[in-house]
């Protein structure tokens, strides 16, 4: 995905890119969708994996920048499940949707790592101050997300 867009805060800066590159596999059968109410806990457990993945992914980027990528990832799972509301725009739902951790409860067979991402989804539901749960990231995913204005 590549966005052209104007930084609001540097007028010299006239674009940035951000190009990210990763393959997904879309759901080859209808009980991946959870249709049936005996299906939904293997879609929701589906769901909860592939966002696991999604969000190593990212951690591993930030961690190649130079930033704590956990800290960070869980930091923007909590700030997005605050400040990302339905509809304000297309890269606004896209992110609003990949942050939004499902809300049921992982079972004890899964990783651990998906009860953190539920803690944080959870704690910026409950409206906690979300970087002062996680310190150690310097900055806000979503903060900078917010501030890019595309262009035509």
């Amino acid at each position: 995905m590549t966005v052209k867009v104007l930084t609001p805060d540097d007028p010299d800066i006239f674009s940035e890119a951000v190009a990210l590159a990763t393959s997904y596999d879309l759901p080859n059968n209808t009980r991946a969708l959870g249709l049936w109410p005996q299906e939904k806990e293997e879609a929701s457990k589906l769901s909860r994996r592939q966002r696991s993945y999604v969000y190593s992914k990212a951690e591993s980027i930030l961690s190649k920048f130079g930033y704590p990528g956990k800290d960070c990832v869980l930091r923007t799972i909590c700030e997005g499940a605050q400040q990302l509301s339905p509809a304000d725009n297309i890269l606004t739902e896209v992110v609003r949707v990949v942050l939004a951790f499902p809300g049921d409860h992982p079972a004890m067979d899964e990783p651990r790592e998906q009860w953190v991402y539920l803690g944080a989804y959870n704690a910026g539901i409950q409206n906690y101050n979300c970087p002062d749960l996680y310190p150690a990231c310097p900055f806000s995913l979503i903060g900078t997300l917010m501030s890019l204005r595309p262009t035509v």
